[in-house]
């Protein structure tokens, strides 16, 4: 016969009495019995009968909230001591004939709300986990009205956690005979950690809860928090949450001494098993015994200090097992000569083993579809037929039963994360039979992957089996993977829902699932099939994706899906969604991308039902193309406007029929071909959109501006046109014009021919292609951010300018004036920003570029570069965009470390907010400076009284004096405003005709005063050599300008004090007329040539003028050249210029006018 030891009935004791794991002794912490509490307020420095305020607050008083730490030693605070029937509100010392409370008299103005607040520090030296709280609630019910007192507790005095079962009334009814009433609470908080040195708050809270009158007397006393040590040792158990009957449960047992020095000796661990469960093993490597019936107990031994042990207990369930099986792990053992416990239990529920049939079929659908399983805990195993994700969202799965059939599937919510469930999947479920919506669902609580037998076939069914409102036909195949062949779209329903037919009667399917197809009226599919679906009222059929649709999609040819239009007809009209799903056949492939290709229609094809439609397309597939260039297929698929690109987006199929096909023939490309004049445009609605993806050739092409630069493409397209020559802006407001606005106003084509070319779209090299540069292509055309372009299949340079094309030289006796914008010649110093006075307008300047040490550098080298070796070293150059005297003095330093030379720089600051100036440098070994004016900076702009000139003109009175000359001259450097806005903004448009005026005046006075006295104007005009239609800036300047080609001119009629009349007389002559056409520019936008940079000279600079023209490296190439510190190119954005004058000449002797007409 078994004897058990005295360790084994310690833990049988446990067993059978043990319930939680037990602590130590509670550790007092806290009491206060109020017992020398007479009323007499709160000290943090208390006297007798006062309450520490380090410890005590009291707040709702209409003397105010109490502090902690405070002093609160009067008034409401202190209204002493009562026995009951006080009618003051405030705080009192409740004398309760048995003991003293800490209370208060409610009134409407003290205490409703209140609270008694209490903070205890936590200085015992160790973490706080839990503590047990103990008070009295103390009431004296005189009056007619119910009062709350609750407690609630904070770590940080902030947030506060309330504890509901403390919460307390006192009556509403008052008692006849009234005396003081005690009510005892007590609570236990855990979780606290509250480390040391913090504070715990406790709260008593207090307001009005019923009734009406004065109030009761009410307070709280005896109050005591002790501290609840740790356990020595923690017991811990898991395994499943369900098991079936037949199944084994593994549970993992741990014990755990948390005690940080001593040794658990002799700890004897033991397990209580359910019925109907048996032992099958355990990995505890320890000596097992069976002291009684159902508990298996293990001999443990020594336990250190923070030491756990743990292992697995696999059992049986045996048959009749039913419900929750609850099994108890215990540990016993000692910590000295004290007996410690640990107990822990899991609780595994027997749930039935079902099949989906037995969930799903019912006796009567027509009359209660309901589960006939609802509510109850299943297990159940079935085929994936819908992954998660593929309906609904990602925690929606469909199964369903091997055998198929009526009431063979299933839908599943649970958590599929980490799963990787794919169609095909065997799963085994374990859940509670649902209803949603009348659609019977499992919620699972666990998914197990059994193995991957493969993906079910659907059920064929006639739409007739499938009705959207006869439960009685359709719920049978609620759930289930269905089939239906041969069927048309006969209506398009609301929300994403559409009607379907094979003939034998209408069934409905809808977009719950992953497609991106929308059945429109009249749409064939050869199957649909999908999971059938029970949802707002009605049955339907949920394809999981395209694939589920076998759509027969209508044939058309390319032309037909592009259209004459900028869209296709076949596209919605708006936007970038999908449109019609179509179908071409036998049209070659012209291109192939890294994700996309384009086909034409072959040569022999009509398409003179739309002769200006464009016969090529473009296939957008997201990742690499299988066919190749000459391949014959057909494609099927949604059309796409893709930011008015027409395309099938993303091809639901491409048949490669055969390959090695020729081409069709590129479209030529020349001077009439992209029209020039945009009345006129080569496709009717613009010049492209006809060849939309078809091959061209452009054998004479022309780069009027280069490689572009972004972010995401660095060495990006550069724009050309197929003529052979450059895209030059014209006179006048870009077509079509101002109209009725203004009749006389010159209207310039905008340009219409030109495109843009993209070396590398289709995969040939990439390369960087300068202004200039003459080339032959074959491609197609492709759209891009707005642009037409050419993606070359065969691309040959054929010429490209030299780097750099130096502006005209100078000899010894000739004076050289060069103009240069420097693009933001800025410093490595953030300026303390610097106020403008003019005009009182409160502007201020900012340094709109810090350069980067390195960049700084550069910027010089590359400005220092272009002076000596694309300048020429002139005698005078007058500079733009420059930020200060020192920027400039740099640069002056950096040619002469570079080259030797030597010139004297010359700024004053203007009224620009961004801090770009004019300023001058001079070589002084042959240019004598007497004086440098600042014109026009104090001017104002009549419309709203701010700087009429951001940059005012900066002019150099000088003499040349080489060679024993001692000739004088006026050089004025302007840069006026700039030409944004100038088509919409009335104030930009007066503002640039005032400056232009404003200088007009200077020019005219100064040739008035002596007509023999040589003036050039130089800079950043901002301005064309013709009117813009809107202002001729230039004109105004020389003394030429046509009143009635200018919009300003009209809108400013009448205006008070407002001049359209020409001030220069005699006129001023333009150099740039002496160059070819194709050199008359300095800058380029958007890809046209302009020229922005000019020199105006009075008619005594006329007579000594020798030679003109621009410095080529700036705006014919890439921007990212201006970080190449190998490369001369790109130190600005703008060409600079030289104006040769020969001071020496004889001027009696014949000229010859070496000017057109002005």
């Amino acid at each position: 016969m078994y004897a058990p030891s005295l360790k084994s009935w310690l833990l049988m004791a446990t067993l059978f009495l043990s319930t939680t794991a037990l602590a130590g002794a509670p550790i007092p912490w806290f009491d206060e019995d109020f017992v020398t509490f007479a009323g007499a307020g709160f000290s943090a420095t208390p006297a007798a009968g006062q309450l520490d305020s380090n410890q005590w607050r009291v707040q709702g008083l209409s003397d105010g909230p109490g502090s902690f730490g405070g002093e609160f030693t009067s008034g409401d605070f202190a209204r002493g001591a009562t026995t009951g029937g006080a009618s003051s509100g405030g705080i009192y010392a409740l004398s309760t004939g048995t003991a003293i409370a800490l209370g208060a008299q409610p009134t409407g103005a003290d205490f409703t709300p209140g609270s008694f607040d209490l903070r205890i520090v936590n200085n015992t030296g160790d973490t706080i986990e839990a503590v047990d709280i103990s008070y009295l609630i103390w009431t004296y019910n005189d009056q007619p009205r119910a009062n709350s007192l609750n407690f609630e507790y904070s770590l940080d005095d902030s947030n506060w956690t309330p504890v509901p079962g403390l919460d307390y009334t006192s009556p509403e009814a008052s008692d006849g005979s009234p005396a003081w009433v005690s009510t005892p609470r007590s609570t236990t908080l855990t979780g606290l950690g509250l480390a040391v040195g913090s504070p715990l708050y406790l709260r008593w809270t207090s307001d009005d809860v019923s009734g009406g009158g004065s109030r009761d007397e009410l307070g709280i006393g005896a109050v005591q928090v002790d501290i609840i040590p740790p356990p020595t040792l923690l017991a811990s158990k898991t395994g499943s949450a369900f098991a079936r009957v037949g199944d084994t449960i593994t549970y993992n047992l741990e014990i755990s001494n948390v005690d940080a020095t001593e040794t658990v000796t002799d700890v004897v661990l033991s397990d209580l098993l359910p019925g109907n469960v048996s032992y099958v093993s355990d990995t505890s490597g320890l000596p097992l015994t069976q002291p009684i019936p159902g508990i298996y107990e293990w001999d443990l031994g020594d336990l250190a200090a923070g030491q756990s042990f743990s292992f697995d207990l696999v059992v049986s369930v045996n048959g009749g097992a039913a419900g929750d099986l609850v099994n108890n792990f215990n540990a016993s053992g000692l910590l000295g000569a004290q007996i410690v416990t640990a107990q822990a239990e899991w609780a595994t529920t027997v749930v039935p083993e079902v099949s989906i049939y037995d969930i799903q079929t019912v006796v009567d659908p027509g009359a209660d579809d309901a589960s006939p399983l609802l509510g109850q805990t299943v297990f159940v195993d079935g085929i994936v037929t819908a992954a998660p994700g593929e309906i609904e969202n990602g925690g929606v799965a469909v199964i369903q039963e091997a055998a198929g059939g009526p009431y063979s599937g299933l839908v599943i919510d649970a958590d599929f994360a980490g799963l990787g469930l794919a169609r095909g999947d065997e799963i085994l479920v374990v859940g509670e039979v649902t209803e949603l919506s009348s659609q019977t669902r499992l919620a699972a609580s666990r998914v197990e992957l059994l193995a991957s037998p493969g993906e079910l076939a659907p059920i064929l069914l006639p739409t007739s089996d499938f009705p959207a409102a006869l439960a009685a036909t359709s719920e049978p195949w609620e759930s289930v993977f269905i089939e239906f062949q041969s069927v048309e779209v006969t209506a398009e329903l609301s929300f994403g829902e559409w009607e379907f037919d094979d003939g034998t009667g209408p069934a409905v399917g809808d977009d719950l699932g992953s497609i991106t197809l929308s059945p429109a009226l009249g749409d064939q599919y050869g199957f649909l099939r999908g999971i059938g679906w029970y949802s707002f009222g009605a049955f339907k059929v949920e394809p999981r994706n395209n694939d589920d649709l076998d759509f027969i999609a209508p044939l058309f040819e390319i032309y037909e899906i592009q259209g004459e239009g900028l869209r296709s007809p076949l596209a919605p009209a708006t936007g970038n969604g999908t449109g019609a799903v179509v179908r071409s056949e036998d049209n070659i492939v012209t291109a192939v991308t890294a994700d996309a290709f384009t086909i034409q229609m072959p040569d022999e094809r009509d398409s003179s039902a739309m002769p200006l439609a464009s016969r090529g397309l473009y296939v957008y597939t997201g990742s690499a193309p299988t066919v190749q260039v000459g391949d014959r297929v057909n494609v099927q698929g949604a059309v796409v406007e893709f930011f008015d690109l027409t395309q099938i987006g993303f091809p639901d199929a491409v048949e490669i029929l055969d390959s090695g096909n020729p081409l069709p023939t590129a479209t030529l490309f020349d001077a009439g071909t992209p029209s020039s004049d945009p009345t006129t445009p080569s496709c009717g609605v613009n010049n492209f959109e006809c060849f939309e993806s078809m091959r061209v050739t452009v054998p004479n092409g022309f780069v009027t501006a280069p490689s572009q630069n972004f972010v995401s493409d660095p060495v990006a397209e550069a724009v050309v046109s197929a003529g052979g020559d450059r895209v030059l802006r014209g006179p006048g407001v870009e077509f079509p014009g101002l109209g009725g606005a203004c009749p006389g106003c010159p209207v310039w084509s905008g340009a219409p021919e030109r495109f843009e070319l993209d070396p590398d779209r289709v995969g040939l090299p990439n390369v960087t292609l300068a202004g200039g540069t003459s080339f032959s292509a074959i491609g197609v055309i492709g759209y891009d951010f707005g642009d037409y372009e050419l993606w070359p299949t065969e691309l040959t340079i054929d010429s490209t300018p030299p780097l750099p094309v130096p502006a005209p030289a100078s000899g010894p006796t000739e004076l050289s004036i060069a103009s240069l914008n420097a693009l933001d010649l800025f410093d490595d110093v953030d300026d303390p920003d610097r106020p403008i006075p003019t005009c009182d307008a409160g502007y201020i300047a900012s340094n709109r570029v810090v350069l980067s040490p390195a960049e700084y550098q550069l910027k010089l080298a590359k400005l220092a570069d272009t002076i000596t070796q694309g300048l020429n070293f002139p005698d005078v150059i007058a500079l733009q965009e420059v930020e200060s005297l020192t920027t400039l003095q740099d640069l002056a330093d950096a040619i002469s470390a570079a080259r030797g030379f030597t010139y004297t720089p010359y700024l004053v600051p203007g009224n620009d907010r961004g801090e770009i100036n004019n300023g001058f440098l001079v070589a002084e070994s042959r240019v004598a400076v007497d004086a440098i004016i600042q014109e026009g900076g104090d001017e104002c702009l009549s419309s709203d009284n701010t700087p009429l000139h951001d940059r005012p003109t900066l002019t150099l009175e000088a003499r040349f004096i080489a060679n024993g000359e001692n000739w004088p001259f006026v050089v004025m450097n302007n840069h006026f405003r700039s030409l944004g806005g100038i088509d919409s903004d009335a104030r930009v448009r007066l503002k640039r005709h005032e400056q232009a005026q404003s200088v007009a005046a200077r020019v005219q006075a100064r040739q008035s005063a002596d007509p023999l006295l040589p003036i050039i104007l130089v800079g950043d005009k901002n301005a064309f050599q013709f009117s813009d239609g809107y202002v001729d800036l230039v004109g105004l300047l020389s003394g030429t300008s046509v009143e009635s080609e200018n919009l300003v001119n009209l809108e400013n009629a009448g205006v008070p004090g407002f001049d359209p009349s020409n001030q220069v007389i005699p006129s001023l002559v333009n150099p740039l007329l002496t160059l070819p056409a194709s050199e008359r520019y300095s800058f380029i936008f958007q890809g046209v040539a302009q020229t922005l940079d000019h020199a105006l000279l009075n008619r005594a600079a006329e007579l000594y003028f020798s030679n003109f023209g621009y410095m080529r490296g700036n705006a014919d190439y890439w921007e990212g050249f201006a970080e190449d510190e190998l490369s001369v190119a790109r130190s600005s954005d703008h060409d600079g210029f030289v104006l040769v004058l020969e001071p020496g000449r004889d001027i009696d002797a014949l000229f010859e006018d070496r000017f057109e007409s002005p």
